[in-house]
Order: structure tokens, then sequence, then C-alpha cells
């Protein structure tokens, strides 16, 4: 799963880079503002002051989102090489509507654990349905790439417990700030792969046997000399 791994950290961190950015800009700016003039264009201003947050969200963090699945699809196995480039083309298709239909940012009201404020990317709070259906997307690529039944699970079921939690906490799927936030749990995840992942456990066996290699030799060695 190094591919996989490798494109979720590199999300990630930009998205998390990308959080910062924003938060930054709306300590100031003033406020972020959800600008919804400019959905449903390719435009490159904002309001006064907002340029930047236009940025980001329109183009940026839609760009982020592709990276993520262009690492979904580049996992090492052999399966289906050209339903992946078909997928590959459909996600950059998607990209570029997600861009046209996203604004700026803005900062809205979150309930859990307590009241507070949170990023919503490109100021629209899409239905859960939609947002459901991209979610179930994820989950096909990983079912489509992966030949590995611990990893599979590994990459499903935190994705699943992520989407129940927030809908269940915030009645909405909507927060972009809270999914990269709790998706962190895949970074523990990555770290504990040598307690799950077989093929690490399987080469520290082998190198074991390859070290106890000499030590046979030595035996035989010993046999020879009492000869």
């Amino acid at each position: 799963g190094r591919s996989i791994e490798t494109g979720a950290r590199l999300r990630y961190t930009l998205t998390q880079i990308v959080d910062a950015a924003l938060w930054t800009l709306n300590a100031r700016t003033g406020g972020l503002e959800a600008c919804p003039g400019r959905r449903m264009t390719f435009a490159d201003h904002g309001p006064p002051g907002q340029r930047a947050n236009l940025v980001l969200s329109k183009y940026v963090i839609p760009a982020i989102v592709f990276i993520q699945y262009a690492a979904q699809l580049a996992y090492p196995s052999k399966k289906h090489p050209r339903l992946r480039r078909a997928l590959l083309a459909s996600y950059f298709a998607a990209a570029v509507v997600m861009a046209y239909t996203s604004g700026c940012t803005d900062v809205v009201r979150a309930r859990f654990p307590v009241g507070h404020d949170t990023l919503r990317w490109g100021g629209y709070s899409a239905p859960a349905l939609p947002i459901l259906l991209i979610s179930a997307a994820t989950v096909g690529n990983f079912c489509v790439v992966v030949d590995d039944a611990r990893v599979l699970a590994v990459l499903v079921v935190p994705f699943l417990f992520v989407i129940t939690f927030l809908w269940s906490t915030e009645g909405t799927l909507a927060l972009g700030s809270k999914w990269c936030t709790y998706c962190l749990i895949y970074s523990v995840l990555f770290l504990a792969a040598p307690l799950w992942d077989g093929d690490g456990a399987d080469e520290a066996s082998r190198a074991d046997a390859r070290d106890g290699d000499p030590d046979d030799g030595d035996a035989h060695d010993g046999d020879a000399d009492d000869g």
C-alpha cells in the first residue's frame, strides 16, 4: 500500500497547509467570505481582500482532491489497468467541475465537541447525496486496485467511520476542514503498519532465516572437525 500511503500523507499534509493558510487569511482579512457570485464560473478574482481565498478554495483544493484519487489508482497491483486510466480521466473531469462550482471558503459553526468555528471549503453546503456518491467512488477505487484484504480493510473501514462520525456529530458532510482532520487517523494506521501488514512480518521472517544460515554452516564445520 505504499502508493496509497504516500498519496494520503501528501494529500492530508497539503490540506493541512491549505487549512492553515485559510485560517491565516481569516485573521488578516477580518473574515473569510463565501463569495457565491464566483460559483459556477472560472473567476480568478474574489471580492476585495478575498482573491487568495478564492484561488485556494476554487483551484488548489480541487487539485489536491485529484491528487488523492490519482494516488489511489496508482496502487501497485495488476488489477484493472485499463479501468484505472478511465477512472483517472473521469476524476480529472470531476475536479474541473468542482473548481467551476466552488466559491470562496467561509467560516461556519460546528457542533462537536463544543460549538466552534470551522472552515467550509468552497463556501457551499452541498447536500449529503453528492458527497456520499463521491465517497462511494473512493471506496470503489480501493476495491478496484487493492489486492490484499488487510490493506482494503484498513483503507475502507476508517473511511466509513469518518463519514458516519461526521454526519452523526454535525448533521452535514460538507465541512471539508473536519474531513481532513478526522482522516488523520490514517497516519496512525500507517505508522502501525508493522502490526497489521503481513508482508512486513514475512520479510522479518526471511531476514531471520538468512541470519540463521551462517550458524548452520558453523554447525556443519564443527561436524567435519569432529570427523
